[in-house]
């Protein structure tokens, strides 16, 4: 069944030219950073870099720390967070000047009011206290100017309620401490885990004892009692009741995942149950009566009083480690804190891990890394999105030599910076991308752009059949197996060590003739329902499947789930919408219909999320208009039904990007008349 309203017939054509392959030692605090070469609006943050990046939609709290640190302290008095210190340097490669003295607060209302408060002595490793209205820092070591770290034991306090707050000196801790942490219980901090250093990791002391400090009287000593652990980087939370000392680095060198409690009726020590996971640079804190934690894989694990185990409960939307853990009311807050052990930024989102029953948006507007506005090649990768190629116009028909990219950029979307990577080896658009299956390398194919440098750059544009490999580590490209025929808007998807390609365009203008544009007689425009696969590690050309597709589609929504393929939308060799929605076994080739959404769309992006499939974007026909699609729709295949997710989406649909990440929907745009990019995540109800 095809749309015929002569306004949509008329539209389809113009768009199609513009959908025509698209318009436009032993560890230390801290892991290796940097990437690899080879409902309110906040104010802008300035990041480090100088360019700014702003939240201009938050459903729940949502703030970008001025500038990300690791190893820091963070508190809350009041409505408002306050972090201190940390490191925002080259890790390993410590020096004075990239240690932090800094202390800012944010609101918890809206988060868009980050304020400076009288610093303290650059440190990083430190603990930060409430209680009351003061804050107190305990603790940390200090970068000297040899670049060696040395351990300290200065305890100062600032009462944020003072007419003019200052840092006032409280008894020192009872011998130097870093990497330790610290815990207010009613009036009392407790002081558990950390090292004395004193140069090189080898003069590393790891504490024994538990150090306790009555915070209520200001001639007050430490008392300190043995503790039955030697651990640092670790993390401590607890309740009127108990205590938790969660993971760490043992004095062997060794990442740990043991617990262990204090009972503050019977001042006793006991066993607790093991993390799921090894806790080094690890972060916990207080939600009613439990414990929640989270280390570096991002799993944010739950322990109740009396519990023989840990409970999985969700996930943050980026992990992180040596960062911080804070709750206020009934809210878990992520701050700080860097991805992981791979290359990467710190992240400078502070997020509400708590779980949602109702969709929830966050928008940040940042500046656009790279020329192109729409039609990039993408690889979204460990938090790390890959754009590449593109159109650097908003026009719908600009397709001339210098409308077309190659650029690359990387977009590190927990630390929002920007870095160059290998230029892709030809300027394209609407180039189809795939992750290989070990992870290592993003399959790119097909295209549309001008031939070769080597070539005639002068000609019309035309769909191409390259195939390149792009290797994350080496950040480089290589040729891989191409296409048999050049084409561009088709399906590309990996399954079980096999690529397949669905559908697409082959157009090349020079087989026109006299041909009218678009009429059946229009050798330019070939659409493909020939199905090929090939092995993904590119060791044999790509071979054409004997099932082919039960129509032509091109510019359509792909997603697979459960070794079935999807196909949603998308347009066919007259020129009209393909309004059949289909879905193939690749085991067999075996095609059955499915049910449709409610628009028929063009240039859609269909994600799987768990047991669903998301529909995004593209433009649709309503009222016999081409409008921008503003909703997202939701597919259970268990069902063979449709609902809508969300009406209206907080992003121009046309033209942007969505993906799959942590059980999260991220969509990413820059098609904007600004340099600026967008990238909005949905937390989906759990």
């Amino acid at each position: 069944m095809t749309i015929t309203h002569p306004v949509v017939r008329a539209r389809a054509y113009l768009l199609s030219l513009c959908a025509l392959l698209g318009c436009g030692s032993t560890p230390t605090e801290e892991p290796t950073d940097g990437v690899a070469t080879t409902g309110s609006e906040t104010s802008a943050i300035v990041a480090a870099s100088g360019e700014a990046a702003r939240v201009v939609r938050a459903d729940r709290f949502h703030a970008l720390m001025p500038t990300a640190v690791t190893s820091f302290g963070a508190a809350i008095v009041g409505d408002r967070l306050y972090t201190a210190g940390g490191y925002h340097g080259e890790p390993h490669n410590y020096t004075p000047a990239g240690q932090s003295g800094e202390v800012w607060s944010v609101s918890l209302s809206d988060g868009n009011d980050w304020r400076a408060h009288p610093g303290i002595d650059p440190v990083q490793g430190e603990a930060l206290v409430a209680h009351g209205t003061a804050l107190c820092v305990i603790g940390g070591m200090r970068v000297r100017p040899d670049r060696t770290l040395v351990s300290v034991a200065d305890v100062r306090c600032l009462d944020i309620a003072a007419d003019s707050p200052s840092w006032v000196a409280r008894a020192p801790l009872p011998a130097p401490r870093s990497t330790h942490d610290a815990w207010v219980i009613g009036h009392t901090v407790y002081v558990v885990g950390g090292w004395a250093l004193d140069g090189d990791s080898s003069s590393g002391v790891f504490a024994t004892t538990m150090a306790t400090l009555d915070l209520t009287d200001p001639a007050a000593q430490w008392i300190e009692t043995e503790a039955p652990f030697r651990r640092r980087a670790i993390a401590a939370a607890g309740n009127d009741a108990w205590l938790a000392v969660i993971g760490g680095l043992t004095e062997a060198g060794q990442v740990s995942s043991e617990v262990d409690v204090y009972d503050l009726s019977t001042h006793t020590w006991r066993t607790g149950p093991a993390l799921s996971e090894d806790g080094f640079g690890i972060a916990a804190t207080r939600s009613g009566d439990t414990v929640v934690a989270s280390a570096r894989r991002g799993t944010l694990w739950e322990l109740n009083a009396g519990a023989t185990a840990w409970t999985d409960h969700g996930s943050l939307a980026f992990p992180r480690f040596f960062h911080r853990l804070v709750s206020h009311g009934d809210q878990v807050l992520a701050l700080g804190g860097m991805r992981g052990m791979m290359a990467g930024a710190r992240v400078r989102h502070v997020e509400v891990v708590n779980p949602v029953t109702e969709p929830s948006f966050t928008v940040i507007d940042l500046p656009n890394g790279g020329a192109a506005r729409n039609r990039q090649g993408v690889f979204l990768i460990d938090g790390t999105l890959h754009l590449f190629g593109g159109n650097n116009s908003l026009g719908q028909h600009d397709f001339l030599p210098e409308n077309f990219e190659s650029a690359h950029h990387v977009l590190a979307i927990d630390g929002l910076s920007w870095t160059d990577a290998a230029v892709y080896p030809f300027p394209r658009q609407t180039i189809s991308t795939v992750i290989s299956p070990d992870g290592e390398s993003g399959i790119a194919m097909g295209g549309f752009g001008h031939d070769g440098p080597e070539e005639n750059t002068a000609g019309a544009a035309h769909t191409h059949p390259e195939g390149f490999r792009y290797l994350f580590e080496d950040d480089r490209w290589e040729p891989r197996p191409g296409l048999p025929v050049s084409r561009s808007q088709f399906g590309l998807v990996e399954h079980e060590g096999t690529l397949f390609v669905f559908g697409g365009l082959d157009y090349d203008p020079s087989r026109s003739g006299d041909a009218a544009p678009s009429s059946a007689g229009d050798e330019a425009f070939r659409h493909l329902t020939e199905v090929l696969t090939g092995p993904a590690d590119g060791s044999a050309p790509f071979t054409v499947v004997a099932t082919p597709m039960p129509e032509a589609r091109r510019a359509f929504g792909g997603a697979l789930i459960d070794g079935t393929y999807y196909l949603v939308g998308g347009m066919h060799g007259e020129f009209e919408l393909v309004e059949g929605c289909r879905g193939v076994e690749l085991a067999t080739m075996t095609w059955r219909e499915i049910a449709c959404p409610a628009y028929t769309r063009l240039n859609p992006q269909l994600v799987a999320i768990g047991e669903r499939l998301y529909l995004v974007g593209g433009t649709s026909v309503r009222d016999g208009e081409f409008l921008a699609e503003p909703s997202i729709e939701v597919y259970d295949p268990r069902t063979n039904t449709w609902s809508t997710l969300i009406e209206t989406m907080p992003l121009e649909p046309r033209h942007l990007r969505a993906f799959e990440h942590r059980g999260r929907l991220v969509l990413f745009s820059t098609h904007d008349e600004q340099p600026l990019a967008h990238l909005a995540i949905l937390t989906l109800p759990r």
